[in-house]
């Protein structure tokens, strides 16, 4: 381990080398093809797992063949770059619809990350 990492949130080109270094560039959403798995299971914590909150980390990770953990499911996670001095976070949230589950739904919002959402939380990475 690195004693003098930096750590910060992820930028959107980060977001875009996650997804490219996992191997999910082709993937419809992080898990695979389709939004649930052959027992009719969502692959990720979206509006179809029908749990209505965020759940505890890893609880979907099984059904990911990448390993991430929670990757674009369960929150929206801030982006530490900004757009028009809007701030942004990507991925989909427990509520998400299939279509805003897909693998790279970014968005703005204009206010501050300071202001508690439910369903926005966030992920670090190391520099």
């Amino acid at each position: 381990a690195q004693e003098n990492a930096a750590i910060a949130l992820p930028s959107e080109e980060d977001w875009v080398a996650i997804i490219i270094g996992f191997g999910l560039r082709d993937q419809t959403y992080p898990w695979g093809q389709t939004l649930a798995d052959e027992f009719g299971s969502p692959g990720g914590n979206v509006a179809t797992s029908d749990l209505e909150e965020a759940s505890t980390v890893g609880v979907f990770s099984p059904l990911a063949p990448s390993g991430l953990i929670d990757f674009g499911s369960n929150v929206c996670c801030w982006l530490a770059s900004s757009h028009r001095g809007s701030d942004r976070y990507i991925g989909a949230h427990f509520n998400s619809t299939e279509r805003e589950a897909h693998i790279t739904p970014l968005r703005t919002h204009p206010e501050h990350p300071g202001t508690r959402r439910e369903y926005v939380g966030f992920w670090l990475i190391k520099r």
